[in-house]
């Protein structure tokens, strides 16, 4: 077989219909993929109003949380 025949034969190859298509279905599928695979949610967004309720509600949580380690402090001195 010489370099003529080769290249017949690949280009009947590539120019077919079901390489074709099955290409394109294999590209499509793993974009489907790459797609869920980085696929992130969005966070939701706080209004204002309940931003300010959660912040306060964390500076109190470590408040709380920084009494409690002076406390053990005290009694372990103790």
């Amino acid at each position: 077989m010489n370099f003529s025949e080769v290249q017949d034969v690949v280009q009947g190859v590539f120019t077919d219909f079901r390489v074709i298509l099955c290409t394109i279905c294999i590209i499509a599928y793993l974009n489907l993929i790459a797609y869920i695979v980085n696929y992130r949610k969005k966070p939701k967004k706080f209004s204002k109003k309940k931003l300010k309720a959660v912040q306060a509600s964390v500076k109190k949580e470590e408040q709380e949380a920084a009494a409690a380690t002076e406390e053990q402090a005290t009694e372990a001195a103790e």
